[in-house]
């Protein structure tokens, strides 16, 4: 329902750029278990397709930053969860308090209720993350590509970028 609501909002307002990236945000919120770049990536070629939104080059450059965090926020999510649970074996709670133990060798023979163990990624995220650090280097060469061979001498966004 948030995807649709998201969809038709772009298909009434298409040069808005906020719309746009709430789209991008939404498609990061409600796929975040399969995330695909690729997704995100067709939100900023509709936007550019459309043509509203091509003189803006502030709002152009915010598309393309804002459809990178989407995937970096699902890398770190990746990595977050799969190398922390608590002692119990349960994924960490990020909202409660953490308990931070010694870290000496003995008292990681039996960690205290709550503590942080650290573990390794399983193979399956290792390849996800290495997918999506790949995307993410190719987002930011097509921004790089897009924005500033279009727009040489514009210094602010390369600050920006």
């Amino acid at each position: 329902a948030l995807q649709s609501t998201s969809h038709r909002a772009i298909k009434n307002c298409p040069y808005s750029g906020n719309l746009f990236e709430l789209r991008m945000t939404t498609l990061g919120v409600t796929s975040l278990s399969n995330l695909e770049p690729d997704h995100i990536s067709a939100v900023v070629q509709e936007a550019t397709k459309l043509g509203f939104l091509n003189q803006n080059r502030e709002a152009m450059l915010d598309l393309r930053l804002v459809a990178i965090l989407v995937v970096k926020r699902r890398l770190l999510s990746l990595v977050s969860t799969g190398t922390s649970v608590t002692a119990n074996g349960q994924g960490k709670d990020y909202d409660h308090g953490e308990e931070m133990g010694n870290m000496s060798v003995a008292s990681q023979k039996k960690p205290n209720k709550g503590a942080v163990i650290y573990q390794s990624l399983n193979p399956a995220v290792v390849e996800e993350v290495q997918d999506l650090l790949e995307d993410i280097r190719d987002m930011y060469d097509e921004a790089d590509t897009f924005l500033f061979k279009s727009h040489l001498t514009w210094s602010e966004g390369r600050v920006s970028f």
